[in-house]
């Protein structure tokens, strides 16, 4: 299921989102352990949510929320705590950006991903809370 609203409540917002359920199921396999069990890494569900928000033609304000869940790392699901090197958490995120468009050519962002600097592992530990500044630049 996925949508899109734009300038529902207020002009220049954009409301997106999706939202998945995933029934991976291993049907047949050599691996016997394996059968009847979820494929590794898909997630059961996953969904995400973002706002953004553009005041002006060269202002836009956005934030996202993430959200998967439970995964295996193991073709036989006996990886039962996720949250360790060598599994694959569930995780709950927010990200925040912002961009000004100084030109046609030319857009600086900063933003945060990850804001609430949740601990979470695929196979290894993902980096937390990552704050990041862009510059484009548009040669056409």
């Amino acid at each position: 299921f996925a949508f899109s609203m734009q300038d529902l409540l207020l002009q220049g917002l954009r409301i997106e989102g999706n939202v998945a359920f995933n029934a991976s199921e291993i049907e047949k396999s050599s691996f016997l352990a394996s059968e009847g069990k979820h494929w590794v890494r898909i997630p059961k569900s996953r969904a995400n949510l973002q706002a953004s928000y553009r005041p002006a033609d060269a202002w836009m304000f956005s934030v996202a929320l993430r959200r998967s869940g439970r995964q295996y790392n193991t073709l036989d699901n006996i990886d039962s705590n996720p949250d360790v090197f060598g599994g694959v958490s569930r995780f709950t995120m927010v990200d925040v950006r912002a961009s000004f468009l100084a030109s046609e050519q030319l857009e600086f962002a900063l933003g945060v991903d990850d804001l609430t600097a949740e601990e979470w592992f695929q196979a290894r530990p993902m980096p937390p809370r990552t704050v990041f500044a862009e510059v484009r630049w548009n040669a056409e």
